[in-house]
């Protein structure tokens, strides 16, 4: 394996290091999002969507201007030959920043689950009182064994959701 010049590599360890910053940025938009959730914060939850929409972008245009840092072996530099290349070339430094900069990235991805999951909470409670307002009797879900819902009108649920 080809090693890239010292100034590629210097730049590359910066790019790693700005996308961790900008990773945890990422990471503390999705956890203000959260807590506008939770308490219902309209004005809040939609400066969140604001931001996280920019801070995509942010990460989007780093993500570019790493791959933009040259080539690898003679080919042009993908994210897929840049991991390999980490991976591959046991640069501490290099191999350090890309773990840090995962992780942070799992935590963004977990918390956006758990941002998702209310939404989809709140969305089924604002269609179930919709319903109610309407007039509209719903019989609730029953799991069976299998783990599946059936609707079940005989009133011998176990379970309801």
């Amino acid at each position: 394996m080809m090693m890239p010049a010292i100034q590629d590599l210097q730049r590359m360890a910066g790019l790693l290091d700005e996308q961790t910053n900008e990773a945890r940025r990422m990471l503390d938009i999705l956890q203000r999002e959260e807590k506008a959730l939770t308490s219902n914060d309209l004005t809040a939850f939609e400066k969140t969507l604001e931001q996280k929409q920019q801070q995509a972008a942010n990460m989007e245009s780093l993500e570019q201007r790493l791959l933009e840092v040259g080539s690898l072996n003679g080919a042009p530099l993908t994210l897929k030959n840049f991991v390999r290349f980490i991976e591959q070339s046991r640069l501490s430094p290099l191999q350090s920043r890309w773990a840090a900069l995962q992780d942070i990235l799992r935590q963004c991805q977990r918390q956006n689950v758990v941002n998702n999951r209310i939404v989809e909470a709140s969305r089924t409670h604002i269609r179930q009182s919709l319903d109610i307002l309407h007039g509209k009797v719903s019989t609730p879900d029953i799991y069976v064994a299998s783990g599946k819902t059936q609707n079940d009108t005989t009133g011998r649920s176990l379970a309801v959701a």
